[in-house]
């Protein structure tokens, strides 16, 4: 952290930085309250070169960029789709979400996910559907080269994805 961003003097020429240790602190904490502002808040690290929460979203929509992503499974979910488009740049023209649940398949599927470009992201809500199904999703995504993603239920997708975003290898 910046000198001059927590006390607000900045000497020509000159940057300085402020450590510290976990141990100092009693909990996680992530973030320091300045009063009175400016700043607001500033990211506390208690590691060096951690990424900040904002650096982190910045990398996950980077991440994200031109990809098209398709969830299958359960039935679209507003909160979801804000979420992706508010946390990894997933606008609603490069999002598509096929309705499936257990007792009613996904129709299209094959032609759905083989239409996708190579760096697309197939999401499989497999709570909501059946075994027959994940395993086709899983199936044509390998097939086509495909970034797979299987979330348990709709509320884990974005968590699922950012966590994805953050280390594409894992």
């Amino acid at each position: 952290m910046i000198i001059a961003d927590l006390i607000g003097i900045h000497v020509s020429g000159v940057d300085g930085a402020l450590g510290t240790d976990s141990e100092f602190w009693e909990s996680g904490l992530s973030k320091l309250s300045c009063l009175p502002p400016p700043p607001t808040d500033i990211a506390l690290h208690a590691h060096p070169h951690l990424p900040t929460r904002e650096e982190l979203k910045s990398r996950r929509v980077s991440w994200f960029d031109g990809r098209r992503v398709l969830i299958v499974g359960g039935q679209r979910d507003g909160a979801v789709e804000a979420s992706l488009e508010s946390e990894l740049g997933v606008t609603a023209e490069r999002l598509r979400w096929i309705k499936s649940e257990k007792n009613k398949r996904a129709r299209n599927l094959k032609d759905t996910i083989q239409g996708l470009p190579s760096d697309a992201v197939v999401v499989c809500v497999t709570g909501k559907v059946g075994h027959d199904v994940s395993g086709e999703v899983k199936k044509y995504s390998a097939r086509n080269g495909l970034i797979l993603c299987e979330s348990r239920f709709a509320s884990q997708i974005v968590a699922n994805l950012e966590a994805l975003a953050t280390d594409p290898g894992a």
